[in-house]
């Protein structure tokens, strides 16, 4: 998969960067220090809210993907703790409250604009207030899970079999992967 290099200088002394291979992988080489450069996956959280057979997803207002459901999710901040972005995504994009964050997987995913994200899933056993769609979504609600919409992202879709499978839930998604 290809994607788009946000870097063509080297952060360390502004050369000129070009690829070798090292170790069987193409890396990026400053041409005039010679440091490796190394492009490494975004980091993402997504919430799983389950509540009476029920999951909450967001619809998307920004590409990729406008219009489709997903989990409410997005990139973790800066020096911000996994469970943090978590819980502040989910008010972000659904206006609830959440406690209890509990990590339940990491999947890699490929990105067209990022080369590969990241996707820590955290189940949120407790929430709190009105669901007010925000940020990112136009609008958030609680589906069936034996009748979920299709959810664009791969890692979105793993991450539900899995918090399903934490739960002990005994349902049949509407998708295999």
């Amino acid at each position: 998969m290809t994607f788009e290099i946000a870097i063509d200088r080297c952060p360390y002394c502004g050369g000129s960067l070009t690829t070798q291979y090292i170790n069987d992988k193409r890396r990026l080489v400053c041409a005039k220090c010679g440091k490796t450069i190394y492009l490494n996956p975004v980091p993402v959280v997504a919430s799983v809210v389950i509540k009476d057979n029920s999951i909450l997803l967001a619809k998307r207002k920004n590409l990729p993907n406008i219009g489709k459901w997903n989990l409410p999710a997005g990139f973790l901040e800066l020096y911000e703790q996994p469970e943090e972005g978590a819980l502040r995504e989910l008010k972000e994009e659904t206006g609830l409250l959440g406690e209890d964050p509990k990590l339940c997987c990491a999947i890699t995913q490929n990105s067209k604009r990022y080369g590969s994200v990241v996707v820590l899933g955290f189940i949120i056993p407790k929430t709190y207030g009105k669901i007010v769609p925000g940020d990112d979504a136009s609008d958030a609600r609680f589906f069936k899970l034996n009748d979920i919409p299709k959810i664009p992202f791969s890692s979105h879709r793993k991450i539900i079999k899995h918090a399903i499978k934490d739960l002990k839930l005994d349902i049949k998604l509407p998708f295999n992967s």
